[in-house]
């Protein structure tokens, strides 16, 4: 017989999430990556090897490719969001706003799909 929790996995990642800092960018970063985590449901390694060129924030869905990104099985496939509590989405496309705003050479990077900023938001691709 299980033990039951007091808990769901999701309240507990909510709690660690809402206590992480969010004082210095690395933090912020740090921050950024368990939303993303809650917002694809992804492997680790493919998040780790993911650029963010293909990740849509506008329909909200990630392009991963074989050559680029490692997945399971080495194939390319596209996913979408999971339909989580909306604080992990607006924390991710706050962090892709900062990375075009304070990091020139991201904009370069992000451009085969791109993002366009609009009232400090990330939205629609350029």
């Amino acid at each position: 017989m299980a033990r039951e929790t007091p808990h769901s996995l999701v309240d507990m990642v909510r709690h660690t999430f809402d206590a992480m800092p969010e004082g210095t960018e690395t933090q912020r970063r740090d921050k950024v990556l368990i939303a993303f985590l809650m917002l694809k449901g992804a492997r680790d390694g493919a998040i780790a090897s993911l650029p963010l060129k293909y990740v849509n924030t506008i329909d909200g869905y990630v392009f991963q490719h074989a050559r680029e990104v490692r997945t399971k099985g080495l194939k390319t496939i596209m996913t979408y969001f999971l339909p989580v509590d909306p604080i992990y989405e607006e924390f991710f496309v706050g962090w892709v706003c900062h990375l075009h705003k304070e990091k020139p050479s991201f904009s370069a990077v992000a451009k085969p799909w791109g993002f366009k900023i609009v009232s400090g938001h990330a939205s629609g691709p350029t």
